[in-house]
């Protein structure tokens, strides 16, 4: 069964908050003032900023690639498990990134998949449509030849649709369940694609 995210960006605040379908409790995710050098976003576990950081984006300037972290990078342990969200192609179009994932048709077994994002206009969440007036609409599908294409036997494991209104940012869902540690990467970088396309 899909799980929703309504996400919302607060006008004149420097945050974003993940409302789960589900009934379960908010995500918070804080923006960078360009007065520290915190991380870009920081992926809270739960409503507001005193909850642990799960995940955390970096955009260095005039990059191509994002820097993805899942785990808290300022806790005793650092123990962060860090990877690039790489715009594939000119057009901005596409951008692919890595985790370990269940292997298909493995028993158990995991296996490096590569993914990627891919802007669409016919693919939206459920009970929405995509809107001509914004580019941030994507789908995640696996990178199955490695060239970003993400044809591959075609599943959406995720979609992102945006809302234009005020204070809206727009709504994920994810169609499968890999474990915590993938929904935090699939909507940490969904995110992180949806700020930095607004910056710009």
């Amino acid at each position: 069964m899909p799980h929703i995210f309504k996400i919302e960006r607060p006008l004149f605040k420097h945050r974003y908050d993940a409302h789960p379908d589900d009934g379960g409790a908010s995500l918070y995710v804080r923006m960078r003032l360009a007065t520290n050098n915190l991380p870009d976003l920081a992926l809270h576990g739960g409503p507001d900023a005193t909850c642990p950081v799960v995940a955390v984006c970096h955009m260095p300037n005039f990059s191509k690639t994002l820097k993805i972290g899942l785990g808290d990078p300022s806790a005793a342990d650092g123990a962060v498990r860090w990877e690039d969200l790489i715009k594939a192609n000119v057009s901005g179009t596409r951008h692919c990134w890595a985790m370990d994932l269940p292997a298909h048709n493995s028993g158990g077994k995991v296996a490096r998949r590569r993914l990627v994002w891919k802007r669409t206009r016919n693919v939206a969440v459920e009970g929405m449509k995509t809107s001509g007036l914004s580019p941030r609409n994507w789908k995640l599908l696996e990178d199955t030849d490695g060239e970003g294409e993400g044809e591959g036997e075609g599943e959406v494991l995720a979609v992102f649709t945006s809302d234009v209104s005020p204070g809206k940012a727009g709504a994920l869902q994810v169609n499968v369940d890999f474990g915590g540690d993938w929904e935090t990467m699939v909507l940490i970088t969904c995110l992180a694609l949806y700020e930095r396309s607004r910056r710009r």
